[in-house]
């Protein structure tokens, strides 16, 4: 799964979109190996040239990190690196194909290995700093583009400093505020006709409450047994005491006992 191309095999590697993949050990095992398949008529004709020859690449569609070359012989891919210096690992080759097309629109030169990174540099900072005026797509597309790895400041003195873990200052963010720390209150829903009916039934309510008197409290008496009973028998206010109510259920006992 990939980019499919049929390239030439040289002692430099192969050559595929623009970037060059290449371990010296295994082109030269590759070009021992293949060298007889490649056609007369296709060679260099240079007394200094070096042997040539066509061979099929595979480049994974996610990223440039390697090509695997096909091996007819052995019938297996043969992996190579890329042998940019300066290759990012895990760039997509849609990311290459902006930077490249950038470059030609700033009229940024782009041959060498410093000049592409030079002009990937310019690339991630123009994205970085663009206004988020964008469409939605055009700003997800440019996101994975970012380069999220920590990077050290310009310059090239490094100076490390013991920090004592006690004076680093520890604060809430409700002590840093300027705003009260209450917050206030969100407006009532419905409009000013449910505020004048709620602030309505509230004095109706409060007038109800202290203009009624106590209401009093049934109570079902116990018989002689001691079993409470289903009739209700007496009312006992809420101001009765424990003698008045113990002195009702003697009476009724009496009452009982004299029947």
């Amino acid at each position: 799964m990939g980019y499919v191309e049929d390239c030439y095999l040289t002692v430099e590697g192969v050559s595929i979109r623009g970037q060059r993949f290449h371990d010296p050990s295994t082109t030269t095992e590759l070009l021992a190996d293949l060298g007889k398949f490649g056609m007369v008529r296709a060679q260099r004709k240079g007394v200094t040239s070096s042997r040539s020859v066509i061979v099929t690449v595979t480049a994974p569609s996610w990223n440039a990190d390697h090509v695997y070359v096909w091996h007819p012989e052995e019938r297996r891919q043969i992996m190579l690196p890329n042998w940019d210096p300066n290759y990012v690992k895990g760039t997509s080759w849609y990311l290459l194909r902006k930077i490249k097309e950038f470059a030609k629109k700033q009229n940024m030169a782009f041959h060498s290995s410093a000049d592409r990174l030079q002009a990937r540099q310019a690339f991630l900072e123009a994205i970085g700093n663009a206004p988020i005026t964008a469409k939605f797509a055009e700003r997800r597309r440019h996101a994975p583009m970012l380069d999220p790895r920590p990077e050290l400041i310009p310059g090239d003195t490094v100076k490390i400093i013991d920090a004592d873990k006690y004076d680093v200052p520890h604060e809430t963010a409700a002590e840093r505020t300027s705003k009260p720390r209450v917050p206030a209150k969100s407006p009532r829903r419905g409009g000013a006709k449910a505020t004048k009916k709620a602030v309505e039934t509230r004095v109706k309510n409060l007038a109800a409450k202290t203009a009624a008197p106590s209401a009093p409290i049934q109570q079902k008496l116990p018989d002689s047994t001691g079993v409470p009973s289903d009739k209700v028998v007496g009312t006992v206010q809420e101001t009765a005491n424990a003698a008045d109510r113990l002195k009702a259920i003697m009476d009724r006992v009496k009452k009982k006992d004299a029947n």
